[in-house]
């Protein structure tokens, strides 16, 4: 059985097909540049011992390549987690008492790992005869894909200073790689930034997109709202570009809560009202080309996320290509297969393109099942506290990051984002900013006009 064809593959020639080779060497210089320049604004980040994270963010936006020495296979951000891992070490006896309301959702995290690696090596018996091979494989398939939510847990989410320059980082390097993956596009390069592809691109820049409307609602100054307009314009052109369907449907449904959230506070209602009504003004402006727009190489594509019945490619993933792997995973329900490739349907579907799958077909269904409960459990946390309460004043921020892993989830139904180390990076850290009432009080306190509580 062979893949049937995707239904923007045509589109994304046309882009491409169109540029002459100079503007395709200019947009290479350029795109190159631009990871220069990120390299060296996140070089002195490293001088604070809490911004490792936010040093591993900036590099992993750009993209290292792999070594290799003596069979052990690394990049920079095994080097920056070793770091982390000896700082934590020599300051536990101080950093320790951070992590006191986290814990419950840090072990049910250790549970996951451990069940994770339990099966990985279960499904690899080869491992068995080498104790170091076997600790490198569970750190580097079993651990390190969500290893920042402990990481966050204790160096970031208990400091509540650091809530708002963590959100406003996630959303400076989304508005990084948008304009990255803007200027490949208008060059005629493929659309992907540092990535694989453009779907790995649109993922990447869910969170991003979610938090801009959540800082767009929030803010106090003209030149704030202007400032965050023009991002939020540049994300939003990214994600067009990256042809993401299920990216662009993803933030579409964390942006309505985020608004929705707004317009239940006092202090943001006006502001929701005033930005529903720009975009509505604005519909009807561009109302006369609109037929003109929804033709377009970089907007017709998304129509059929909205229509997936009206989508081929869509139809014959679920009647065809996710039972084949739900199959897979029926015959190997404990500890999965250990991989979530295979060419059965031909070597462009040798994936189930979707994430739930992928998880459970590397660690099974257990291991599965007691990963995704760490994330709801932290939203049920964050509820249980207040935070998720329209009275405290936390609830804007809580709901912009419970929105923002809301829209994670349901992107990865149609693709796998969980797995890929850039998005988990993005997910494991906001989980880990809301599974901690030490960042996040829920104590109901006077209106906020950002949404944070005061220190």
């Amino acid at each position: 059985m062979q893949d049937k064809p995707l239904i923007h593959s045509q589109q994304r020639r046309s882009l491409t097909a169109h540029a002459s080779s100079p503007f395709i060497a200019v947009g290479t210089g350029i795109s190159s540049a631009l990871a220069a320049i990120a390299a060296l604004i996140a070089a002195p980040i490293a001088a604070f011992s809490h911004h490792w994270l936010f040093l591993d963010l900036a590099i992993g936006a750009v993209g290292v390549p792999e070594y290799e020495v003596a069979n052990v296979r690394f990049d920079v951000a095994d080097l920056i987690y070793l770091v982390i891992a000896v700082h934590l070490l020599l300051a536990w006896p101080q950093l320790r008492r951070r992590s006191h309301f986290v814990r419950p959702i840090l072990g049910l995290w250790i549970l996951a790992c451990t069940l994770q690696t339990a099966a990985y090596l279960w499904t690899h018996p080869y491992y068995w005869s080498n104790l170091h091979q076997a600790i490198y494989q569970a750190y580097r398939y079993c651990v390190r894909p969500s290893i920042y939510f402990f990481f966050a847990s204790i160096l970031v989410a208990s400091r509540r200073e650091l809530l708002r320059p963590t959100l406003l980082t996630i959303v400076g390097f989304g508005c990084a790689l948008s304009l990255w993956g803007s200027v490949q596009g208008y060059t005629g390069q493929e659309v992907r930034a540092s990535f694989n592809t453009g779907n790995m691109l649109g993922a990447v820049l869910i969170a991003p997109a979610v938090l801009t409307i959540h800082f767009l609602l929030v803010a106090r100054s003209r030149a704030e709202r202007l400032g965050f307009t023009v991002v939020l314009l540049v994300i939003t052109r990214a994600l067009l570009f990256s042809l993401c369907r299920s990216a662009l449907l993803a933030v579409t449904v964390g942006g309505s809560l985020v608004f929705f959230a707004s317009y239940l506070r006092s202090e943001t209602r006006r502001s929701t009202r005033r930005l529903a009504g720009a975009v509505l003004l604005a519909l009807l402006v561009v109302a006369p080309a609109l037929p003109w727009i929804m033709t377009r190489p970089t907007v017709a594509p998304m129509l059929a996320a909205y229509d997936p019945t009206a989508d081929s490619n869509f139809q014959w993933r679920i009647t065809e290509r996710w039972p084949h792997f739900t199959h897979q995973l029926l015959e190997h329900p404990w500890a999965g297969t250990g991989t979530d490739t295979d060419l059965t349907l031909g070597p462009a579907a040798n994936t189930p393109h979707n994430g739930y799958l992928s998880l459970a077909l590397r660690y099974g269904i257990p291991a599965t099942v007691v990963l995704l409960l760490v994330p709801i459990a932290a939203i049920v946390r964050a509820a249980h506290v207040g935070l998720l309460n329209s009275r405290s004043s936390n609830f804007l921020v809580s709901m912009s990051i419970v929105a923002s892993i809301i829209a994670i989830c349901i992107h990865n139904l149609t693709d796998g984002v969980l797995v890929q180390p850039y998005v988990a990076r993005y997910f494991w850290l906001l989980v880990a900013l809301l599974a901690s009432p030490g960042l996040l009080r829920g104590t109901p306190a006077a209106p906020s006009p950002r949404g944070y509580a005061g220190k």
